[in-house]
Protein backbone atom coordinates (compact mmCIF):
# COMPACT_ATOMS: atom_id res chain seq x y z
CA UNK A 1 0.00 0.00 0.00
CA UNK A 2 1.56 3.41 -0.87
CA UNK A 3 2.30 5.35 1.93
CA UNK A 4 1.21 8.97 2.17
CA UNK A 5 3.57 11.47 2.64
CA UNK A 6 3.80 13.23 6.21
CA UNK A 7 5.24 16.17 8.12
CA UNK A 8 7.79 14.13 9.02
CA UNK A 9 8.57 13.42 4.94
CA UNK A 10 8.66 17.21 4.66
CA UNK A 11 10.80 17.98 7.16
CA UNK A 12 13.21 15.41 6.37
CA UNK A 13 13.15 17.07 2.29
CA UNK A 14 13.94 19.99 3.44
CA UNK A 15 17.05 18.79 6.07
CA UNK A 16 18.28 17.06 2.95
CA UNK A 17 18.16 20.22 0.97
CA UNK A 18 19.93 22.91 3.14
CA UNK A 19 22.35 20.39 3.83
CA UNK A 20 22.70 20.05 -0.23
CA UNK A 21 23.38 23.73 -0.36
CA UNK A 22 25.38 24.37 2.91
CA UNK A 23 28.60 21.67 2.68
CA UNK A 24 29.93 22.88 -0.32
CA UNK A 25 30.62 26.13 1.27
CA UNK A 26 31.73 24.50 4.17
CA UNK A 27 34.09 22.81 2.53
CA UNK A 28 34.70 24.81 -0.77
CA UNK A 29 38.33 25.58 -0.05
CA UNK A 30 39.36 22.30 1.63
CA UNK A 31 40.75 19.16 -0.35
CA UNK A 32 38.18 16.59 -0.43
CA UNK A 33 38.78 13.21 0.40
CA UNK A 34 39.06 11.72 -2.53
CA UNK A 35 42.06 14.37 -3.77
CA UNK A 36 44.53 12.99 -0.69
CA UNK A 37 47.25 12.37 -0.96
CA UNK A 38 47.94 15.90 -2.81
CA UNK A 39 51.35 14.48 -2.69
CA UNK A 40 52.42 10.64 -2.74
CA UNK A 41 51.87 8.79 0.93
CA UNK A 42 49.71 11.68 2.72
CA UNK A 43 46.59 11.46 4.18
CA UNK A 44 44.17 12.86 6.24
CA UNK A 45 45.10 12.56 10.30
CA UNK A 46 41.93 13.86 11.52
CA UNK A 47 38.45 15.19 10.31
CA UNK A 48 38.28 18.86 9.43
CA UNK A 49 37.66 21.35 11.98
CA UNK A 50 35.13 24.27 10.70
CA UNK A 51 35.13 27.36 13.66
CA UNK A 52 32.46 30.43 12.75
CA UNK A 53 33.32 33.93 13.07
CA UNK A 54 32.88 34.61 16.66
CA UNK A 55 34.59 30.68 17.63
CA UNK A 56 38.18 31.25 16.29
CA UNK A 57 39.38 31.94 19.86
CA UNK A 58 38.28 28.34 20.25
CA UNK A 59 41.49 26.98 18.08
CA UNK A 60 43.49 30.70 17.90
CA UNK A 61 45.80 31.30 20.53
CA UNK A 62 46.09 34.76 20.18
CA UNK A 63 44.81 37.41 17.47
CA UNK A 64 41.15 36.01 16.38
CA UNK A 65 40.11 40.13 17.09
CA UNK A 66 42.08 41.35 14.35
CA UNK A 67 40.64 38.82 11.92
CA UNK A 68 37.12 39.44 12.82
CA UNK A 69 37.75 43.42 12.33
CA UNK A 70 39.03 42.10 9.13
CA UNK A 71 35.97 39.89 8.22
CA UNK A 72 36.14 36.74 9.13
CA UNK A 73 33.44 34.18 7.91
CA UNK A 74 34.67 30.87 9.28
CA UNK A 75 38.03 28.95 10.13
CA UNK A 76 38.68 25.60 8.22
CA UNK A 77 41.39 23.34 9.75
CA UNK A 78 43.20 20.48 8.58
CA UNK A 79 45.61 18.16 9.87
CA UNK A 80 47.56 15.96 7.42
CA UNK A 81 50.57 13.19 8.15
CA UNK A 82 53.00 11.08 6.47
CA UNK A 83 54.72 8.45 8.81
CA UNK A 84 56.40 10.96 11.03
CA UNK A 85 55.86 14.56 8.89
CA UNK A 86 52.88 17.01 9.59
CA UNK A 87 51.12 19.54 7.65
CA UNK A 88 48.56 21.99 9.25
CA UNK A 89 46.61 23.70 6.82
CA UNK A 90 44.32 26.81 8.14
CA UNK A 91 42.06 27.79 5.46
CA UNK A 92 40.01 31.06 6.22
CA UNK A 93 36.95 32.34 4.50
CA UNK A 94 36.62 36.39 4.54
CA UNK A 95 34.04 38.47 3.56
CA UNK A 96 35.62 40.00 0.56
CA UNK A 97 38.65 39.79 -1.37
CA UNK A 98 39.76 43.14 0.02
CA UNK A 99 39.41 41.39 3.66
CA UNK A 100 41.76 38.30 2.67
CA UNK A 101 44.17 40.64 1.30
CA UNK A 102 44.17 42.53 4.21
CA UNK A 103 45.33 39.67 7.05
CA UNK A 104 47.51 38.66 4.35
CA UNK A 105 49.65 41.31 4.14
CA UNK A 106 49.13 41.62 7.90
CA UNK A 107 50.16 37.96 8.59
CA UNK A 108 52.91 37.97 5.88
CA UNK A 109 55.19 41.47 6.64
CA UNK A 110 57.67 41.91 4.17
CA UNK A 111 57.35 39.22 1.10
CA UNK A 112 59.08 36.32 0.34
CA UNK A 113 57.29 34.45 -2.46
CA UNK A 114 58.02 31.09 -2.76
CA UNK A 115 58.23 29.30 -6.02
CA UNK A 116 55.92 27.30 -7.81
CA UNK A 117 52.68 28.46 -5.88
CA UNK A 118 50.10 29.48 -8.21
CA UNK A 119 48.46 32.22 -5.72
CA UNK A 120 50.41 35.52 -3.58
CA UNK A 121 52.15 33.98 -0.75
CA UNK A 122 54.79 34.75 1.11
CA UNK A 123 56.88 31.88 3.50
CA UNK A 124 60.17 30.02 4.67
CA UNK A 125 60.65 26.91 5.38
CA UNK A 126 58.25 26.29 8.10
CA UNK A 127 55.10 28.29 6.95
CA UNK A 128 53.49 29.95 3.85
CA UNK A 129 50.71 32.30 3.67
CA UNK A 130 49.05 32.64 0.66
CA UNK A 131 45.44 34.71 -0.47
CA UNK A 132 43.36 34.09 -3.52
CA UNK A 133 39.70 35.99 -4.00
CA UNK A 134 38.09 36.08 -0.48
CA UNK A 135 40.76 32.82 0.87
CA UNK A 136 43.11 33.53 2.81
CA UNK A 137 45.60 30.56 4.04
CA UNK A 138 48.35 29.35 6.54
CA UNK A 139 50.12 26.09 5.76
CA UNK A 140 52.35 25.17 8.49
CA UNK A 141 55.09 22.14 8.35
CA UNK A 142 55.49 20.87 11.70
CA UNK A 143 58.45 18.76 10.70
CA UNK A 144 61.81 20.30 10.21
CA UNK A 145 62.90 18.39 7.15
CA UNK A 146 63.94 20.41 3.61
CA UNK A 147 61.80 17.78 1.64
CA UNK A 148 58.55 19.43 3.29
CA UNK A 149 58.41 22.31 1.08
CA UNK A 150 57.35 20.02 -2.47
CA UNK A 151 54.33 18.73 -0.70
CA UNK A 152 53.71 22.26 1.07
CA UNK A 153 53.48 23.57 -2.52
CA UNK A 154 50.97 21.16 -3.52
CA UNK A 155 48.75 21.16 -0.92
CA UNK A 156 48.35 24.84 -1.09
CA UNK A 157 48.02 24.74 -5.42
CA UNK A 158 45.56 22.03 -4.63
CA UNK A 159 43.21 24.46 -2.12
CA UNK A 160 43.82 27.72 -4.37
CA UNK A 161 42.96 25.64 -7.34
CA UNK A 162 39.42 25.89 -6.10
CA UNK A 163 38.85 29.32 -5.19
CA UNK A 164 37.76 31.72 -7.17
CA UNK A 165 40.30 34.67 -8.37
CA UNK A 166 37.46 36.96 -7.23
CA UNK A 167 37.39 40.88 -8.10
CA UNK A 168 40.41 42.65 -8.18
CA UNK A 169 41.55 44.75 -5.14
CA UNK A 170 41.77 48.15 -5.42
CA UNK A 171 42.36 49.80 -2.55
CA UNK A 172 46.19 50.12 -2.27
CA UNK A 173 45.96 52.03 -5.59
CA UNK A 174 45.25 54.97 -3.36
CA UNK A 175 48.54 55.16 -1.94
CA UNK A 176 51.59 57.23 -4.17
CA UNK A 177 54.02 55.04 -5.42
CA UNK A 178 56.79 57.82 -5.54
CA UNK A 179 59.78 56.53 -2.85
CA UNK A 180 57.21 53.71 -1.53
CA UNK A 181 59.33 51.42 0.52
CA UNK A 182 58.70 47.83 -1.07
CA UNK A 183 56.56 45.38 1.00
CA UNK A 184 55.21 48.07 3.15
CA UNK A 185 51.75 47.98 2.13
CA UNK A 186 48.73 46.95 4.62
CA UNK A 187 45.12 47.37 4.54
CA UNK A 188 43.48 48.65 7.64
CA UNK A 189 39.70 48.30 8.73
CA UNK A 190 39.45 48.75 12.55
CA UNK A 191 41.26 50.46 15.69
CA UNK A 192 43.74 47.04 16.02
CA UNK A 193 45.00 47.14 12.40
CA UNK A 194 45.53 51.44 12.77
CA UNK A 195 47.44 50.48 15.85
CA UNK A 196 49.83 48.39 14.11
CA UNK A 197 50.48 51.10 11.67
CA UNK A 198 50.26 53.59 13.79
CA UNK A 199 50.76 53.59 17.46
CA UNK A 200 49.50 57.30 18.44
CA UNK A 201 45.94 56.67 18.97
CA UNK A 202 43.31 55.31 21.16
CA UNK A 203 39.48 53.88 20.44
CA UNK A 204 38.42 53.75 17.00
CA UNK A 205 39.90 56.95 15.80
CA UNK A 206 39.42 56.97 11.80
CA UNK A 207 35.52 55.51 12.33
CA UNK A 208 36.39 52.71 10.20
CA UNK A 209 34.49 49.67 9.44
CA UNK A 210 32.17 48.48 6.81
CA UNK A 211 32.68 49.69 3.69
CA UNK A 212 35.32 52.29 4.88
CA UNK A 213 39.05 50.81 4.86
CA UNK A 214 42.50 52.55 4.77
CA UNK A 215 45.42 51.58 3.13
CA UNK A 216 48.97 52.41 4.36
CA UNK A 217 52.72 51.80 3.62
CA UNK A 218 56.16 53.15 4.34
CA UNK A 219 57.69 56.08 2.76
CA UNK A 220 61.58 57.08 2.21
CA UNK A 221 62.05 61.01 3.05
CA UNK A 222 66.08 60.62 3.24
CA UNK A 223 69.18 58.55 3.65
CA UNK A 224 67.78 55.91 5.98
CA UNK A 225 64.87 58.03 7.00
CA UNK A 226 61.14 56.30 6.44
CA UNK A 227 57.56 58.10 7.29
CA UNK A 228 54.45 55.79 8.02
CA UNK A 229 51.51 57.17 5.81
CA UNK A 230 47.38 56.18 6.44
CA UNK A 231 45.04 57.03 4.05
CA UNK A 232 41.18 56.86 4.37
CA UNK A 233 38.61 58.01 1.65
CA UNK A 234 35.41 58.36 3.09
CA UNK A 235 31.85 57.89 1.66
CA UNK A 236 31.57 62.04 1.20
CA UNK A 237 33.50 65.71 2.88
CA UNK A 238 31.09 65.33 5.44
CA UNK A 239 32.18 62.22 6.90
CA UNK A 240 35.91 63.02 6.39
CA UNK A 241 35.81 66.17 8.14
CA UNK A 242 33.99 64.81 11.47
CA UNK A 243 37.25 62.28 11.71
CA UNK A 244 39.39 65.20 11.11
CA UNK A 245 38.11 67.70 13.83
CA UNK A 246 37.71 64.62 16.43
CA UNK A 247 41.89 63.85 15.76
CA UNK A 248 42.39 65.97 19.03
CA UNK A 249 40.52 63.80 21.29
CA UNK A 250 41.54 60.11 19.71
CA UNK A 251 45.52 61.06 19.56
CA UNK A 252 47.22 59.76 22.49
CA UNK A 253 47.50 62.03 24.96
CA UNK A 254 51.19 62.01 24.98
CA UNK A 255 50.88 64.26 21.89
CA UNK A 256 50.12 68.23 21.42
CA UNK A 257 48.16 69.81 19.15
CA UNK A 258 51.69 72.12 17.70
CA UNK A 259 49.75 73.75 14.40
CA UNK A 260 45.88 73.79 13.04
CA UNK A 261 44.52 74.89 9.95
CA UNK A 262 41.22 74.13 8.37
CA UNK A 263 43.59 71.18 6.15
CA UNK A 264 45.76 70.53 8.41
CA UNK A 265 46.44 70.02 11.63
CA UNK A 266 49.97 68.59 13.50
CA UNK A 267 50.70 66.97 17.02
CA UNK A 268 53.90 66.21 18.37
CA UNK A 269 55.38 64.60 21.39
CA UNK A 270 58.18 65.34 24.06
CA UNK A 271 60.15 62.90 22.21
CA UNK A 272 60.34 64.81 18.66
CA UNK A 273 57.08 62.30 17.54
CA UNK A 274 55.26 64.06 14.82
CA UNK A 275 51.54 63.36 13.05
CA UNK A 276 50.44 65.34 10.63
CA UNK A 277 46.74 65.36 8.94
CA UNK A 278 45.62 66.89 5.95
CA UNK A 279 42.35 66.90 4.59
CA UNK A 280 41.54 66.50 0.87
CA UNK A 281 37.71 66.14 0.25
CA UNK A 282 36.39 62.82 1.24
CA UNK A 283 40.09 61.89 1.76
CA UNK A 284 42.36 61.87 5.24
CA UNK A 285 45.72 61.69 4.52
CA UNK A 286 47.90 60.98 8.02
CA UNK A 287 51.46 60.87 8.38
CA UNK A 288 53.82 59.97 11.21
CA UNK A 289 57.38 60.67 11.86
CA UNK A 290 59.51 59.41 14.74
CA UNK A 291 61.69 61.96 16.76
CA UNK A 292 64.46 60.89 14.79
CA UNK A 293 62.92 60.58 11.17
CA UNK A 294 63.73 56.56 11.34
CA UNK A 295 61.58 53.91 11.60
CA UNK A 296 62.84 49.96 11.38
Amino acid sequence: MQRNPTILDSMKTRILLVMTFLLPAVFLAVPAQSEVPFAPGWTEAQEPQVFPKGRLYDYIDGGAELYEEFGVIKLTVCQYQKEQDELELLVYDMESPDAALGIYLMQAGTERPIAGIVARNSGSSSQVNAVRGKSFIQITSLSSSPAMQEPTIALCNQVMAAVPEGKPVSLLTMLPRDRLVAGSERLVHGPLAVRQVMRVFRANPLELGGSIWGAAAKYRIGTGAVETRLQVTYADTSAARTVFANLEQVVDSSFSLKASSTASRTFEDRTGNRLTAVIDGKHLILAYRSGTAIEN
